[in-house]
């Protein structure tokens, strides 16, 4: 992956946990796009810090801020309202069973 940077200005290291080890990550070790691109087998592991979302800090603010607006970000509507409300949902019973015992967190 690459990245149009304006002259002088670079990125951060980017960090591995390949074998079990956190260090700065080789050349193709992160590329999503390239030979080393993970498979989805139960038996590997595959370590994404964002759980497969790939973004810079301000973009990750800007998808934080069109899901606290509903699914709107700078007035372009990004997800329907009713996504929203699934991603916000509980989905497991543990969740579920914890609010019908009227146990909240905040």
């Amino acid at each position: 992956m690459r990245y149009d940077l304006p002259e002088g200005e670079t990125m951060l290291p980017r960090f591995s946990g390949k074998d079990s080890l956190i260090r700065e990550a080789q050349p193709g070790e992160l590329d999503i796009f390239g030979q080393d691109v993970p498979d989805y087998e139960p038996s590997h592991e595959l370590y994404l810090g964002g759980e497969g979302m790939i973004c810079t800090a301000d973009g990750y603010c800007d998808f934080l801020r069109m899901l606290l607006n509903n699914g709107e970000l700078n007035g372009y509507r990004m997800l329907n309202p009713e996504t929203i409300a699934d991603l916000t949902s509980p989905h497991t019973n543990w969740i579920t069973h914890m609010a019908t015992m009227d146990i909240t967190y905040g």
